[in-house]
């Protein structure tokens, strides 16, 4: 017989003497059907789950094991009415709902509308049913107490009824993503939000679609828009008097329309380029867009064409402060000059060195001398910091090139994330969309990370080390490699700067230079110490010499 082990003695459960409001707190950052779960733990816990005031519903998570009848009926739908049916909190602050599968959209409906009566703060909804069409109710956008509405579909249509004022009357966040939707679906992102803060919209539009999106905000102050939009049918109309942040990324350029964005402080913008028989068609649409945030302190620019003639435009940045841009090949150097021109307040200049050089003279950097000096040049001192220029790793640079490389990762979103988070558990079929978002964001910046460290390394270096599978262990293997090369190296270095002495031959000047350069490479390795120190005691010997002269 298998006996129970019982506690031992002096420990608590420290979980029992915590108060249900806790307990509740801690419960509702689960699935809900785990929740649920933890009703069989105890008298206690039979309730607890009932008073959550968040839950979380994703009918392909859900529908494993205790959701599947003895029919092989999935009851989904069951189980998410169950729980609307036996929670006894008045108030619902966040509601997420997942839906692959489930076509019964009028349930859907019905979830929707029971947090609204029970004032939901945040929406999280994902629809991703093939070939069904969906309608909101009308009690979504009359919804008072929400504030925060997340929708993704690849549903082609998507009804709402028609715009009206005051619709989502105290909605602040709005995220909208998309797959090739009908244009109609697109609607709600005309509808007038009186309190809406920040808005993103993500997705691609099909090809031939035309799409007219007009947004009036009169409190917006973040704008994200990522549209794929492959032949530029796609229009925006911006009316925001209070935007201050504008970040736009895409393939092809939609227009834009900016109305009342003279207060608009920080411009982010990444246009990727087209063909070029279409290239004339599309630099005129940048054009127009930069001539419409000339107003901007802070600028961001990653335009994969350098399209020169799109900088000859009569614009100016009259309050640019800081620039960041992204240089990808030898062109680039030539809107850098251009850009100087165009922004006679610049102060900090951010370049992010992407170029990869050959050995052929046309992929040089082309620099040519401007006819006169750029105002900001003459007026500020500019500070100029360049990111992705990481030294080859050789046989005495390691700690140089170590910072060189966490600095280059860290200035890449989520590339460093394999270095300053845990390696995730793998996946299986209770990971949730979380956790395979996370795995994928993990091994993605740890490939990313191992090409950055194997492309800057010397052949010879490279040979000489096994690569591992994770970049944080590669990054410890060339320390290991190196730990016992630099107390060798620092052994040589400080004994030949030891009996380095005078001879009388040659000048005074380039013995002083030696023991500098010497004294330079032991500071690498953390071991030097002040020129002027090592200045001192060279003039010592210098004066040794003369004396025994």
């Amino acid at each position: 017989m298998v006996s129970m082990s019982k506690p031992r003695a002096g420990m608590r459960d420290r979980i029992s003497v915590l108060p249900d409001a806790l307990l509740s707190h801690i419960l509702s950052f689960l699935p809900t059907l785990c929740a649920v779960r933890t009703s069989i733990l105890s008298v206690r816990w039979r309730k607890m789950w009932t008073s959550l005031p968040n839950l979380d519903f994703d009918d392909v998570r859900d529908s494993f094991d205790v959701l599947i009848d003895p029919n092989g009926k999935i009851t989904f739908t069951t189980f998410v009415d169950r729980v609307f049916l036996y929670c006894d909190s008045s108030d619902i602050r966040k509601l997420g709902l997942k839906i692959l599968y489930s076509k019964d959209f009028s349930r859907i409906n019905d979830w929707i509308c029971t947090a609204v009566w029970r004032n939901v703060v945040e929406i999280d909804l994902c629809l991703s049913c093939q070939e069904e069409d969906f309608q909101f109710p009308q009690s979504l956008f009359m919804c008072k107490t929400l504030k925060v509405f997340k929708l993704y579909s690849n549903l082609r249509t998507i009804k709402y009824p028609p715009p009206f004022p005051g619709c989502f009357p105290n909605l602040k966040f709005l995220h909208v993503e998309f797959d090739y939707p009908d244009p109609d679906s697109l609607k709600i992102l005309s509808t007038r939000c009186p309190m809406l803060e920040e808005l993103a919209i993500f997705g691609s539009i099909e090809f031939g679609a035309v799409c007219d999106i007009n947004v009036f905000a009169p409190e917006l102050k973040k704008l994200r828009i990522g549209v794929h939009d492959l032949d530029g049918n796609c229009n925006f109309s911006i009316n925001a008097p209070k935007l201050e942040y504008i970040d736009i990324e895409a393939a092809c350029l939609s227009s834009y329309y900016l109305e009342n964005a003279k207060g608009l402080v920080t411009a982010s913008i990444l246009y990727c380029g087209v063909e070029e028989e279409y290239q004339l068609f599309f630099l005129n649409r940048l054009a127009a867009l930069l001539s419409q945030i000339t107003n901007v302190n802070h600028l961001s620019l990653d335009i994969c064409d350098p399209c020169l003639e799109v900088w000859h435009h009569p614009f100016y940045f009259s309050n640019l402060n800081q620039m960041k841009l992204v240089l990808r090949d030898s062109h680039y150097w030539e809107v850098l000059a251009l850009l100087l021109t165009k922004s006679p307040k610049l102060v900090n200049l951010i370049l992010v060195d992407n170029t990869i050089f050959r050995d052929d003279e046309h992929s040089l950097p082309q620099w040519e001398q401007p006819e006169s000096v750029p105002v900001c040049l003459l007026r500020n001192c500019l500070n100029v910091v360049t990111i992705g220029q990481i030294q080859l790793l050789n046989g005495w640079n390691y700690k140089k090139w170590r910072n060189q490389v966490e600095f280059y990762l860290s200035m890449h979103q989520n590339m460093d994330l394999c270095l300053i988070e845990e390696q995730p558990l793998e996946l299986d079929t209770e990971s949730t969309e979380e956790d395979r978002k996370y795995y994928k964001e993990w091994y993605s910046s740890n490939r990313k990370a191992k090409n950055v460290i194997r492309t800057s390394m010397s052949d010879t270096v490279r040979g000489s080390i096994i690569e591992p599978e994770l970049a944080m262990d590669f990054l410890e293997a060339i320390g290991d490699k190196y730990q016992e090369s630099d107390k060798a190296e620092a052994a040589r270095l400080s004994k030949r700067f030891n009996e380095l002495e005078f001879s009388g031959k040659g000048s005074v000047r380039e013995h002083i230079m030696e023991l500098i350069d010497l004294n330079s490479r032991l500071r690498d390795l953390d071991m030097g110490v002040k020129d002027s120190q090592r200045k001192r005691e060279s003039g010592r010997k210098v004066d040794q010499l003369l004396q025994s002269i």
